[in-house]
């Protein structure tokens, strides 16, 4: 599988007859910038300090550009629970395109939970940040 973010190539089972492949994946886009990741920090730790609660950030690039943005949905947050309406986001910038999500797990250590691995929250395997003293 090839988009704009990554190339994939994965071993599918059942398929006779094929020459083995290995596994490969390949990053298309750029790292996050440490100015990105900082704001998104400060966003869920004043979140934490706050309401004592996970929160979420959407993650745009610009395939064209390697350029990254944030946006903080409208969202309801209570303790280990944030909920926001992925049909009611509006579309990305000019240029870009929803890459995924970063998320809190507010005072718990960072693991896919069941919405996570399901996709419930309207992105497949987003990423985990746990922003406090002694997390992961």
């Amino acid at each position: 599988m090839t988009n704009a973010f990554y190339a994939v190539r994965l071993k599918v089972g059942g398929v006779g007859g094929l020459a083995e492949i290995g596994e490969t994946a390949v990053l298309n886009v750029p790292k996050l910038p440490d100015r990105l990741l900082r704001q998104v920090e400060s966003f869920f730790v004043t979140v934490y300090h706050e309401h004592e609660s996970e929160a979420v950030v959407l993650l745009f690039c610009n395939p064209a550009t390697k350029e990254w943005r944030i946006e903080v949905p409208p969202q309801e947050v209570q303790g280990l629970h944030v909920k926001y309406d992925t049909s009611r986001l509006p579309d990305p910038p000019a240029g870009f395109q929803r890459f995924g999500s970063i998320h809190s797990h507010a005072g718990i250590k960072a693991f896919h939970s069941g919405t996570d691995d399901s996709g419930a929250a309207g992105v497949q395997r987003p990423l985990h940040f746990r922003p406090f003293p002694g997390g992961s």
